[in-house]
């Protein structure tokens, strides 16, 4: 990351509200992204290959870890329901 030693004017227009808080196009250097805080720009920067390695690799549950946990929930289901009707058949007494 770089840090400019001053903002010169910007090459492209700035728009007085660009959004949430994140990575945008520098307006000051082409072909890196400047951090917006939500209220101004700051002094830190990144190339754009970097963001976008980022952002191509979303946070997401792996397909056999869910197949997983939907079996694992099943499996624990069908545990409890065999071990409850065992218990019902024992007859056992119930003190008051």
């Amino acid at each position: 990351m770089s840090v400019p030693p001053a903002f010169p004017p910007p090459s492209v227009p700035v728009p007085v509200s660009v959004g949430p808080a994140g990575w945008y196009a520098d307006p000051w250097f082409a072909g890196g992204v400047r951090w917006w805080d939500g209220g101004a720009w700051t002094h830190h920067t990144a190339p754009l290959s970097a963001v976008t390695a980022v952002k191509a690799a979303p946070a997401t549950l792996p397909l056999g870890a869910a197949v997983a946990a939907v079996a694992l929930t099943i499996a624990s289901l069908l545990g409890a329901r065999i071990v409850l009707d065992a218990l019902g058949d024992l007859r056992l007494p119930i003190i008051a």
